[in-house]
């Protein structure tokens, strides 16, 4: 029998008299003038419901400026063209920032400050397998010291270590406009690619990548939540490993049957019981868009966000 659930309200009451006392003027001794009755007012919870805004207020320029220059997506070989370092000074393996690094492809009455990238990996789409294009992992910048074939340019600032090898391109002068946050006007759904400086798990204020683009119907300012894959369940033995998992020392996952089981006998192998609900975790704001992916920020986050978690209208 359920027990029962007992709630509290509370309720206060006052007596407010309806005017001040009056006190009598006819002597001492006299009788004082009667008193007016009291007004009772009573006091209980209530809901007090208040206008919400529903203009999303803007994010300025400043906040999303850095990550616009500094994301960069190619074809395979799309760096070959551009300039690249070829040495360092004292013959160093690596340079940081202050030092003087050699480059060649500099022309003479090129830009002063030039940004450095290093080709990172292939963005692969996690739900067709398809090759999106490779990220350029953004190194820092350097600036022009002395021109020729090579050029000489001091690193002014670095992320982490130049190579040889790394390619350079002028530093672009990208006037970044304000974001409205909005929802897409369609329902959109995609994966999160990958995301920069984390390799498994992250959270607030990390950028990913994304497979939707606007081929997709995507622009900057759009806002997607995230949603973390509702996962297969599977149902051992009365709470137990497997009999084939206890037998060999094999996790339950390990096991693939590869004969029938006799009927009317119990399998020896895990049986997929159900899938998990998906569960929301993340809010994402879409800052860059190209055909066929975009990179967002993670704005708020309940819970830690990893790539192949969806992406949909919120």
């Amino acid at each position: 029998m359920p027990k029962p659930i007992i709630a509290f309200v509370l309720t206060l009451t006052l007596l407010v008299p309806a005017t001040s006392r009056a006190q009598s003027t006819s002597g001492l001794g006299a009788d004082p003038a009667p008193q007016p009755e009291a007004t009772i007012v009573t006091l209980s919870p209530r809901v007090r419901a208040e206008p919400l805004s529903i203009v999303p207020r803007s994010i300025p320029s400043g906040a999303i400026g850095p990550f616009l220059i500094q994301t960069m997506v190619v074809d395979a070989g799309g760096l070959a063209d551009l300039p690249r370092v070829v040495g360092a000074e004292e013959d160093r393996v690596i340079a940081g920032a202050g030092a003087a690094v050699y480059a060649s492809g500099i022309p003479p009455d090129g830009p002063r400050i030039w940004q450095i990238f290093r080709q990172g990996p292939a963005l692969q789409d996690p739900d067709t397998g398809a090759v999106l294009g490779y990220e350029a992992i953004h190194i820092g910048e350097a600036s022009v010291r002395e021109t020729g074939a090579p050029a000489t340019l001091e690193i002014i600032r670095a992320l982490m270590e130049v190579n040889v090898d790394d390619r350079l391109r002028p530093a672009p002068d990208v006037t970044a406009p304000s974001l409205h946050p909005r929802a897409p006007a369609a329902a959109v759904r995609g994966s999160i690619v990958s995301v920069r400086g984390a390799v498994s798990d992250f959270a607030q204020y990390a950028v990913v990548v994304l497979n939707l683009g606007t081929r997709h119907g995507l622009e900057p300012g759009h806002v997607l939540a995230s949603v973390r894959r509702g996962q297969l369940t599977h149902r051992p033995r009365a709470g137990r490993p497997s009999l084939a998992a206890d037998l060999l020392g094999l996790r339950d996952d390990q096991i693939v049957p590869i004969v029938d089981w006799p009927h009317g006998l119990p399998p020896p192998f895990p049986q997929p019981e159900s899938r998990l609900p998906d569960d929301r975790n993340g809010v994402v704001l879409i800052f860059k868009v190209l055909e066929s992916l975009s990179y967002g920020i993670v704005l708020k986050s309940a819970r830690p966000l990893a790539v192949g978690d969806l992406v949909i209208s919120p």
